[in-house]
Protein backbone atom coordinates (compact mmCIF):
# COMPACT_ATOMS: atom_id res chain seq x y z
CA UNK A 1 0.00 0.00 0.00
CA UNK A 2 1.14 3.34 -1.23
CA UNK A 3 1.62 5.78 1.58
CA UNK A 4 1.79 9.59 1.76
CA UNK A 5 3.94 11.25 4.81
CA UNK A 6 1.64 14.15 6.25
CA UNK A 7 2.68 17.72 5.31
CA UNK A 8 2.50 18.93 9.40
CA UNK A 9 3.17 15.88 11.87
CA UNK A 10 5.83 14.27 9.18
CA UNK A 11 4.12 10.55 9.83
CA UNK A 12 2.91 8.22 6.93
CA UNK A 13 -0.88 8.19 6.32
CA UNK A 14 -2.45 5.87 3.64
CA UNK A 15 -5.16 8.21 3.05
CA UNK A 16 -4.63 12.11 2.58
CA UNK A 17 -6.56 15.10 2.89
CA UNK A 18 -6.39 18.36 1.39
CA UNK A 19 -7.44 22.03 2.85
CA UNK A 20 -6.94 25.42 1.59
CA UNK A 21 -6.70 27.97 4.58
CA UNK A 22 -4.47 30.63 5.89
CA UNK A 23 -3.82 33.03 9.05
CA UNK A 24 -5.02 36.42 8.87
CA UNK A 25 -3.41 39.18 9.91
CA UNK A 26 -5.03 38.78 13.69
CA UNK A 27 -3.59 35.26 13.71
CA UNK A 28 -6.71 33.77 13.52
CA UNK A 29 -6.66 30.64 10.93
CA UNK A 30 -9.54 30.67 8.44
CA UNK A 31 -10.40 27.97 5.87
CA UNK A 32 -9.94 29.23 2.04
CA UNK A 33 -7.39 30.80 0.08
CA UNK A 34 -5.57 30.35 -3.01
CA UNK A 35 -3.29 27.06 -1.63
CA UNK A 36 -3.60 23.80 -1.11
CA UNK A 37 -2.02 22.47 1.84
CA UNK A 38 -1.44 18.47 0.78
CA UNK A 39 -0.63 15.82 1.79
CA UNK A 40 -2.29 15.59 5.73
CA UNK A 41 -3.74 12.77 7.84
CA UNK A 42 -7.13 12.57 9.30
CA UNK A 43 -5.66 13.57 12.34
CA UNK A 44 -3.77 16.87 11.06
CA UNK A 45 -6.64 17.82 8.42
CA UNK A 46 -9.22 17.68 11.94
CA UNK A 47 -6.96 19.96 13.63
CA UNK A 48 -6.81 22.93 10.80
CA UNK A 49 -10.96 22.50 10.66
CA UNK A 50 -11.63 22.70 14.26
CA UNK A 51 -9.18 25.68 14.77
CA UNK A 52 -11.19 27.11 11.98
CA UNK A 53 -14.63 26.20 12.90
CA UNK A 54 -14.23 26.59 16.49
CA UNK A 55 -14.28 22.90 18.50
CA UNK A 56 -17.18 21.49 19.01
CA UNK A 57 -19.16 20.95 22.24
CA UNK A 58 -17.70 17.24 22.32
CA UNK A 59 -13.99 18.20 21.62
CA UNK A 60 -14.30 21.13 24.24
CA UNK A 61 -15.71 18.72 27.05
CA UNK A 62 -12.91 16.33 26.06
CA UNK A 63 -10.25 19.31 26.09
CA UNK A 64 -11.75 19.75 30.07
CA UNK A 65 -11.33 16.86 30.37
CA UNK A 66 -7.68 16.27 29.81
CA UNK A 67 -7.14 19.26 31.55
CA UNK A 68 -7.97 17.39 35.26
Amino acid sequence: MKTNTCDFCSKPTPISYSIKFFIDKNKQLTLGGSDHDYPLCQSCWDNIADHALGHSDILEKERLERKR
